[in-house]
């Protein structure tokens, strides 16, 4: 003989599963708006010198190359060469961020390869990673703001 193990609830218990759903899906939007917050707070981190850079590079290029290279632009800007060298002159570029930068970068990598490949232990390697994931973003915003590079 079968038996059947499937409870049928009862309106109080359904109400109750209601109202913890509900703190669950509030909860879970309270800390998506704070790692949101939190992204924007340290990705803002000498983003205008980062800018700066990249207009530089863009002041350097013809029309012409920067539409046959749209699709590569963020890597012919920012991981064709180095954005600092030396390990002093990243230490002091980092300055009292270096750890949110570190997280910041552990997450980037974990979320999009997996692990993190970059040695966190080296200042150089730690700026030019997070130099190199600002610079999608301004490259993005580039391409948005740009009519014919955003239709390519």
């Amino acid at each position: 003989m079968a038996h059947n193990w499937i409870k049928e609830l009862t309106k109080e218990e359904i109400e109750i599963l209601d109202k913890e759903k509900k703190g669950l899906l509030e909860e879970n939007r309270k800390n998506r708006i704070a790692e949101k917050e939190y992204y924007d707070e340290i990705s803002s981190y000498k983003k205008e010198e980062i800018q700066n850079y990249f207009n530089d590079f863009i002041a350097e290029e013809d029309r012409e190359w920067i539409i046959e290279n749209v699709e590569d632009l963020h890597h012919h800007a920012f991981n064709t060469d180095y954005y600092i060298i030396g390990t002093f002159k990243a230490t002091e570029w980092l300055g009292n961020q270096v750890f949110e930068i570190i997280n910041f970068i552990k997450d980037y990598e974990q979320n999009n390869f997996g692990e993190v490949t970059t040695d966190l232990s080296k200042p150089e390697a730690i700026v030019n990673m997070y130099v190199y994931i600002i610079g999608e973003e301004i490259v993005s915003e580039y391409i948005q703001h740009d009519p014919i590079l955003r239709a390519i």
